[in-house]
């Protein structure tokens, strides 16, 4: 059984990734609806995150988008998403948008 001064630690280690799976939680939450509401998005298939350390987050997000897209819409509707999701929360460093096309 760990003493009191390594229960403390533990506790704060646990209250931080609260606060730092909370944070990438909500930037996840609020990029996926905007995801979603986006015209060049037909279906939102997969999101998922990987945290890599102490408040960093990798977020991977795979897209069905409108058939009529020109390469450069993809690219900036890629680019929007992406830029949207890191403003949200500081913890998501990396976000990758894999556009897969209508199934």
């Amino acid at each position: 059984m760990p003493d009191d001064s390594m229960r403390t630690v533990l506790v704060a280690l646990g209250s931080g990734l609260a606060v730092a799976l909370a944070k990438v939680g909500v930037a996840v939450v609020t990029g996926s609806s905007a995801m979603a509401a986006d015209p060049g998005v037909t279906a939102l298939r997969e999101v998922l995150v990987t945290f890599t350390g102490p408040g960093r987050a990798w977020v991977t997000a795979r897209l069905d988008i409108a058939d009529d897209l020109s390469g450069a819409k993809v690219k900036s509707l890629v680019r929007g998403i992406e830029s949207g999701m890191k403003r949200e929360s500081e913890a998501v460093y990396r976000v990758d948008v894999v556009p897969i096309g209508r199934a």
